[in-house]
């Protein structure tokens, strides 16, 4: 939401991920799909800033989900 300006999601984005059968290799391709379509259609600040975002939520999703496996007993708060 950050490239068209608005700021309107309020969800929770990880849970549903959580229990995904992903590893690594999923973010990578993300990541180069997201870097390839933002870099296609958007240019400034808000690309820039869109690109660091992907790059921190797609490390962070994957260290959670190592987590999650690693403490399958332990739960999302």
């Amino acid at each position: 939401t950050i490239l068209i300006g608005e700021q309107s999601y309020m969800g929770a984005p990880f849970r549903p991920h959580k229990d995904l059968p992903v590893d690594q290799a999923h973010f990578d391709r993300w990541l180069l799909l997201f870097r390839d379509t933002v870099n296609e259609l958007f240019e400034g600040p808000a690309a820039d800033l869109a690109l660091t975002n992907a790059e921190r939520m797609a490390d962070m999703f994957m260290e959670r989900i190592t987590f999650f496996r690693a403490h399958p007993q332990r739960h999302i708060q």
